[in-house]
C-alpha cells in the first residue's frame, strides 16, 4: 500500500462500540443461516476470481457447463487496457499478445488452446483508461472431476507474461439430484427485469460494482436428475451483508421446467452501499434443496451524498473537519455532487491528473479494514478499522491472542508518528476495542 500517512483527522475521539460476534465462515454454519436452521441437501460456494499480480495483470473466472457433447468449461478473461503495451501503428494504437489456456487433472494435461490476440484503441487516453477492458469468453471441452485451469497472457513486444490458475470442480451429474450451476454477473442488455436475457450480454468477471455499473443481471441454472418436473420448483435469491442479515431478496419464476432450468434476474445493486456482500440462490423441488453462494463487492463510488448519505458522511468523519461535515450535511440536493467532489479535490496531492492519490489510498484502507476487521458489522466501524484508516498499516503489530493474565490484546506502533494503540478483546469474541484504562471486561 502506498505511503500517504497519516491521513489528517479531527475526529479521533473515543472508540466505536459495536456488539459483535465472530463471523460465520463455515459451510454448515452458512447452510443453517440460509435455511433458518435446517441444513441444505447441497451447498456450493463460488471460488474467488483468479487474479494475476504480475504485468500484464488480468483476471478470469470459469465454470462448468453441460451440452450434448458432455461437460465443458466456460471461461471469461478480462484485461484492462493499461496492463497492455500499445504502439501507434497506421494512426491507431494497437496491442498484441498470446492468450494461452491449459486444462489439467493432476499432472496430466487434458485440454487447452492458444489464441493470437490483437486489439486497437482509438486514442492514447483509451489505452490508459481502466474502464477500457479486453474480454473474451471461451468454451473448452472438459471431463468430470477437479480441473486446474491455467491462463497465461504473454506479450512478445514487452516480454511481460502473466499466469494464474483456478481449480474448478466439474461434478458428475449422476452424483447430484438437484444442483445450481455457476453464477455469472452480466450487464443487462435491457433495463427491464422481465426480459434480462434479450440480446447479447457482457460478463463482468471482477464481481466489483459501483455507481457506473449500470443494470446488472445474474445468470445461472438449476439441474435436476430423476425428479418429476411437475413436482413444482421453488427458487429464490437473497443478498446478505457482513452480519448475515438479508438486505435484498426475491423469488424467481422459471420460464420453463425440465432437466435444466435457466435462472436469471436483475440485481438491484443501486440500493447497496460500500462493502462486501454475498448472493445466495436457493432452489427446492420434491423435498430436495440446493444453495449456491457467490461473494461480490460494492466499490467506493457508492460512497457519496447520493448513495446512503448518512453512512457516507459517517465514514469521512475520520478525515473531515467539523465545518466540512456541516457543509456536506447542509448541502442542497442540487449541488450535493459538486460539494462532495470539492471535498476530495482539496485533498488531492497531484491536482490536474486523473488520479486522486489521497482518495485512492483512503479507500484502499477502507477496503482493508472491511476485509480484515469486520465483526458482525463493517470493518471500518471498528476501532482497529478507524485507526488503520487514519494512520495506515502500523510499523509493528504485537499480538497476544492467548494472554493467560487477561483478555487477548494487540499493540500497534507507528514510529514516525510516535504513536501506540492498544486494542483489547474484552468479551473474547474477537471484537478488539481501544484500551480503556481501568476496564477489564
Amino acid at each position: 500500500m502506498r505511503e500517504i500517512r497519516p491521513i489528517p483527522s479531527l475526529s479521533l475521539l473515543g472508540a466505536l462500540i459495536l456488539v459483535a460476534l465472530a463471523p460465520c465462515a463455515s459451510i454448515p454454519c452458512l447452510d443453517r443461516l440460509a435455511s433458518g436452521g435446517e441444513a441444505r441437501a447441497s451447498t456450493w460456494r463460488e471460488p474467488p476470481v483468479a487474479r494475476n499480480q504480475e504485468r500484464p495483470r488480468f483476471l478470469f473466472d470459469a465454470g462448468a457447463i453441460w451440452g450434448l457433447g458432455g461437460p465443458a468449461l466456460e471461461i471469461v478473461v478480462e484485461i484492462p487496457y493499461p496492463e497492455l503495451m500499445f504502439r501507434l501503428e497506421d494512426g491507431a494504437y494497437r496491442a498484441a499478445f498470446d492468450l494461452i489456456v491449459v486444462l489439467r487433472q493432476g499432472k496430466r494435461q487434458i485440454g487447452g488452446d492458444l489464441w493470437h490476440e490483437s486489439i486497437a484503441a482509438r486514442s492514447q487516453a483509451e489505452t490508459r483508461s481502466r474502464s477500457s477492458i479486453y474480454r473474451r469468453r471461451l468454451i473448452l471441452p472438459a471431463r468430470p472431476g477437479e480441473i486446474d485451469v491455467e491462463v497465461t497472457v504473454s506479450e512478445t513486444a514487452s516480454g511481460n507474461e502473466g499466469r494464474v490458475r483456478q481449480r474448478i470442480d466439474v461434478r458428475d451429474l449422476k452424483k447430484d439430484e438437484v444442483r445450481i450451476e455457476k453464477i455469472w454477473f452480466e450487464r443487462c442488455p435491457t433495463d427491464s427485469a422481465s426480459s434480462p436475457r434479450a440480446g447479447p450480454v457482457e460478463t463482468i468477471v471482477s464481481r466489483r460494482f459501483g455507481s457506473s455499473a449500470g443494470p446488472v443481471c445474474v445468470r445461472s441454472s438449476a439441474r435436476m436428475r430423476g425428479i418429476d418436473p411437475e413436482a413444482g420448483l421453488r427458487a429464490s435469491w437473497k443478498v446478505v451483508g457482513a452480519r448475515r442479515e438479508a438486505i435484498l431478496q426475491g423469488d424467481l419464476t422459471p420460464a420453463s421446467i425440465g432437466d435444466s432450468v435457466p435462472l436469471s434476474f436483475r440485481l438491484p445493486l443501486e440500493t447497496l452501499w460500500l462493502g462486501g456482500y454475498e448472493l445466495l440462490i436457493d432452489i427446492e423441488i420434491a423435498r430436495k434443496k440446493a444453495t449456491r453462494l457467490v461473494a461480490f463487492e460494492m466499490d467506493e463510488t457508492m460512497v457519496s451524498l447520493d448513495h446512503n448519505p448518512e453512512e457516507s458522511i459517517a465514514l469521512i468523519r475520520y478525515i473531515a473537519s467539523v465545518e466540512e461535515i456541516a457543509l456536506l450535511e447542509d448541502a442542497d440536493p442540487a449541488v450535493r455532487g459538486k460539494a462532495w467532489d470539492e471535498f476530495w479535490r482539496k485533498r488531492d496531492p497531484t491536482p490536474g491528473t486523473d488520479v486522486n492519490e489521497f482518495k485512492e489510498e483512503f479507500f484502499h484502507r477502507v477496503r482493508y479494514a472491511n476485509e480484515n476487521f469486520s465483526s458482525l458489522g463493517p470493518g471500518w466501524r471498528t476501532d482497529r478499522g478507524m485507526i488503520y484508516i487514519q494512520y495506515g498499516p502500523p510499523d509493528q503489530v504485537e499480538s497476544f491472542p492467548h494472554n493467560i493474565d487477561g483478555p487477548p490484546y494487540e499493540i500497534w506502533t507507528y514510529y514516525a508518528e510516535s504513536k501506540r494503540f492498544v486494542f483489547v478483546d474484552y468479551d473474547g469474541f474477537g471484537r478488539y476495542e481501544l484500551h480503556t484504562p481501568g476496564r477489564f471486561r
